[in-house]
């Protein structure tokens, strides 16, 4: 059985705007097994990246513990610092923005390979810059060396970004909608690419997605979490939660899925809501934060009290009281 590898307690985000504090996170808990994929889905605004920076070491949370190898982030000496560095690693977003454009594709990746491993001799180098590029599927080799970023597609950037990630041997990633920017005919290729290195270097992966069914290819052997507005609603197995979703937000997520067939998704059924605006988090609502959306909506329940986070017949965790059968004993 796979060890744990990180751990979140209580983790909150707060940011400040104005003369107002925002919840960006409120209270997460969750825990990630080493070589395990733990995906995160939900949409804008939900707090995934905020997550995501706060475990990749670029972000600290308001309140609340992150654990890594069992070392609280707020209490590590300089060499855990260090090891961190080495260990964590994260993918953006945007491969337009994430690379240095005054400089050649084996400039970005020879620069941390001389940084943690001093005294490489250029044949080294070039040996190790090489090997990365085949990992990532970036061949020949030498038609990428001497080119910069805008010489790339957006594809083909995104790859850079991946092998500049595993320059120093990490043991965990944060992807950050890797592939949100390049065309949907090469996602799933970008996506196969990563779940091939995580077969032959053992990596953990936090990966954060708004697209359900690119998590649903990704993480189908790992974990699923589902965000909304701060908060995880469920949180099961890839495979539970798709073919058994119980959160009224997860299902509604996966009823809007496309089916392969055109003909199914024109009378597929959807789980309709009860409104389809997200509440501002400047303005959040009481109680259940999905509840003004949500057609189980219990009055003087969902409204009013919080759900939390629970164990539900031992398969997954789910925040909502209609599914504990709460609403029964109101």
């Amino acid at each position: 059985m796979s060890s744990e590898l990180c751990r979140v307690n209580n983790l909150t985000r707060v940011f400040n705007k104005g003369a107002r504090d925002v919840v960006v996170l409120n209270g997460l808990n969750f825990s990630i097994n080493e070589g395990e994929t733990f995906c995160v889905v939900g949409e804008s605004g939900c707090g995934k990246s905020t997550t995501g920076r706060i475990l990749a070491g670029l972000l600290q949370p308001t309140a609340g513990d992150v654990w890594f190898r069992g070392v609280n982030l707020s209490e590590r000496s300089k060499k855990q610092v260090k090891a961190f560095r080495k260990e964590v690693q994260m993918i953006h977003q945007d491969p337009y923005a994430s690379l240095n454009p005054t400089r050649r594709i084996f400039d970005i990746l020879s620069y941390p390979l001389l940084r943690h491993r001093r005294g490489m001799d250029y044949g080294e180098l070039l040996e190790s810059v090489s090997d990365l590029l085949t990992k990532v599927g970036l061949t020949p080799v030498e038609d990428f060396l001497d080119k910069y970023p805008h010489q790339l597609s957006g594809g083909q950037r995104q790859r850079v970004s991946i092998a500049r990630a595993l320059t120093v041997d990490p043991k965990f990633i944060v992807v950050d909608e890797a592939t949100s920017m390049i065309d949907t005919s090469l996602k799933i290729s970008l996506l196969d690419t990563l779940t091939k290195l995580q077969t032959e270097l053992g990596v953990t992966y936090f990966f954060i997605t708004h697209d359900l069914a690119l998590a649903k290819h990704f993480a189908w052997n790992g974990r699923i979490a589902v965000m909304y507005l701060g908060e995880i609603v469920e949180l099961a197995s890839a495979q539970h939660l798709i073919q058994a979703p119980q959160h009224p937000y997860t299902k509604a997520l996966l009823s809007a899925l496309p089916e392969a067939d055109p003909q199914v998704t024109r009378t597929k059924k959807r789980f309709e809501l009860t409104g389809h605006e997200i509440p501002s988090l400047d303005n959040l609502p009481t109680g259940c934060k999905f509840h003004p959306r949500c057609p189980w909506n219990v009055k003087g329940l969902c409204g009013v009290n919080a759900p939390s986070l629970q164990s539900f017949n031992g398969s997954c965790s789910v925040a909502c009281h209609v599914v504990h059968g709460e609403s029964h004993k109101n």
